[in-house]
């Protein structure tokens, strides 16, 4: 059974990177410099825009919320306990 090695990247798709990385800092340069106001102007809009994005899009990697009072939310169902995770006995105030 042959396997076949990565060899060095071709010569002509770095070229096409460092073209392509050129224009994206090209284009970001001039929007900073002849369009400073327009940024300036709309830099809260996407920090409120990246705000929600990050809310709706970061909840993946440890599910949902955690039933924030919603009805149909049965944490129990979703994550059942096993005999590792008993509640601590009750302390006696007295």
């Amino acid at each position: 059974m042959t396997t076949r090695h990565a060899g060095p990247p071709r010569t002509g798709r770095v070229w096409m990177w460092v073209i392509i990385a050129l224009a994206v800092a090209g284009i970001a340069l001039y929007l900073i410099i002849d369009h400073w106001t327009h940024l300036a102007a709309a830099a809260p809009y996407a920090g409120i825009i990246a705000i929600a994005a990050i809310h709706l899009f970061g909840h993946r990697g440890h599910g949902s919320h955690g039933g924030h009072g919603d009805p149909g939310h049965d944490h129990e169902q979703r994550h059942p306990r096993t005999a590792d995770d008993t509640d601590p006995p009750p302390t006696d105030p007295a």
